[in-house]
């Protein structure tokens, strides 16, 4: 059974529903807002919406993709600690993202564990845009053409 996109914007309320495992990092960007004093990290991945179970001629499974927006609000003790080696291709895979409440009020600790290394950092809570419908792959990431290249767009479907 395929999956229908529940909603388009997503928000920290959501994260027991969610998991980024496989999901693929394009790219990332910290913002300071002009007028505001706040930092946000910004991610343009792939989401893995749905892994489908192979069928009886199949061998392997197929997945729901949608490129995404995700927006760490409020970002600050920032830590990046990721090693590439002497990889010719950087890719930034996420295996697991993980989310536990902050000693300070209405604050999250976050930490980003890629295949490569980790992200942690404490935030104010996320909010992730889906930025185009879902797509039917036979891969965990989309193509260039598929996603329409990097984007840090808050824009939603």
């Amino acid at each position: 059974m395929k999956y229908v996109l529940e909603k388009s914007i997503w928000t920290e309320k959501d994260f027991k529903k969610m998991g980024w495992h496989d999901s693929n990092i394009y790219g990332f960007v910290i913002s300071k807002f002009e007028n505001n004093e706040q930092n946000d990290l910004t991610l343009d991945i792939d989401y893995i919406f749905q892994w489908i179970h192979p069928v009886e001629i199949e061998k392997y499974f197929t997945f729901q993709v949608a490129p995404c927006t995700l927006v760490f609000h409020n970002v600050f003790n920032l830590t990046i600690d990721i090693s590439t080696g002497l990889a010719l291709v950087i890719e930034l895979e996420i295996d697991d993202l993980e989310m536990s409440n902050s000693k300070l009020e209405n604050l999250y600790n976050f930490k980003i564990v890629t295949q490569q290394g980790e992200i942690k950092f404490e935030s104010t809570g996320f909010t992730q845009y889906v930025r185009k419908n879902l797509q039917h792959i036979d891969s965990q990431k989309l193509s260039w053409e598929q996603r329409g290249g990097i984007s840090f767009e808050r824009t939603n479907v």
